[in-house]
Formats: C-alpha cells, sequence, structure tokens
C-alpha cells in the first residue's frame, strides 16, 4: 500500500474512460505469485484447498507452490493444474501415449523407476544423473524418455521442470 501511495500521482491520471483488462489482471496477479515466497503460497492457498487436500504437509506443499508458481494465474491453480503433486494422475494426455509411449520399451522404464528408487539421496543432480546415464546406456533420446516421463509423472507432457520435482515426487520411492 505504501508503494502505491508513493507512487500515485494526479498528474498521471487519464481523461478517457477506464476499462478494465482482465488479461493485463491476470498478468499482475501471475507477477505477484511468481515473486512470493512458496512458504508464503502454501499458507496462501491453504483458504481454497479442496475438503480431500485439508491435511496436505505445508513443507510439501510449500515445496510444490515453488515448482508450480511459474505456471500458476490464480492460488487456486496448484489443486487444479498441480493436483499431480497430492494424488495419482486422472488421466493421462492421450496424444503424448500415442506419439511416444512404445510397448517394447516398458521393461526400460520400469528398470529406470527400480534405479530411481534406489538412489541414496533423491535430489535434483541425482535424478539428473541416472535418467541421462540411462538415456545413454540405451541409446534413448530426450524426446524418448521426457514427455513419456512426465505423462507417468503428472498425466500431462507440461508441468514443472522433471529433475526439480524430488522434493514433491519423492512418494514415487
Amino acid at each position: 500500500m505504501e508503494e502505491l501511495i508513493e507512487a500515485f500521482s494526479i498528474d498521471r491520471i487519464g481523461k478517457s474512460g477506464a476499462r478494465f483488462d482482465w488479461d493485463k489482471a491476470q498478468w499482475f496477479n501471475q507477477q505477484y505469485i511468481k515473486e512470493s515466497s512458496g512458504t508464503d503460497l502454501a499458507k496462501a492457498v491453504m483458504k481454497f484447498a479442496p475438503d480431500n487436500y485439508k491435511d496436505v504437509d505445508t513443507d510439501f506443499l510449500a515445496a510444490a507452490c515453488d515448482l508450480m508458481k511459474e505456471r500458476m494465474t490464480f492460488l487456486t491453480d496448484i489443486w487444479g493444474k498441480g493436483y499431480f503433486f497430492f494424488e495419482s494422475p486422472k488421466e493421462y494426455d492421450r496424444k503424448v501415449v500415442r506419439t511416444k509411449w512404445k510397448p517394447e520399451r516398458v521393461p526400460l522404464f520400469h528398470q529406470l523407476k527400480d534405479q530411481l528408487a534406489a538412489l541414496d539421496e533423491f535430489s535434483t543432480s541425482n535424478i539428473e544423473a541416472t535418467v541421462k546415464a540411462f538415456m545413454a546406456e540405451h541409446g534413448l533420446g530426450f524426446g524418448d524418455v521426457f514427455q513419456v516421463f512426465r505423462v507417468m509423472l503428472a498425466g500431462t507432457k507440461s508441468g514443472p521442470p522433471i529433475f526439480e520435482r524430488q522434493h514433491c515426487w519423492a512418494k514415487l520411492k
């Protein structure tokens, strides 16, 4: 409020009629969310938590908010766009499954899952090194693994960076 008062000037008031710009309002809201800490966002989003998410651990929620804040426009987006942090995906992106999923690679993905589950330290750098080494060993490219990996974890090909999800996805272990 103090910043607004300080920045206000009667000389800067436009003479034409004011018009509310919904897109600009959303952009401002998104900027505010991006600049907020995961902890602050976790406190704020809990006010809008659906009943089945009322008992989410606050540290876990703060980590999820940190990862999702680049993709959030409203505080409630964590529960909709980021629901996969709190429960298994409800559905899977059929287009990615149709174009990227190869049945003959099922044993490879089970092997990768086992390697990730066996990590002593489930950290960003360990996850990344394990996945990249696995890809090199089996002659797989990023497109062969990353989109399938995203869909397995989140049901969609979009979302936060894969390797930075360790705090929220340690439940895979």
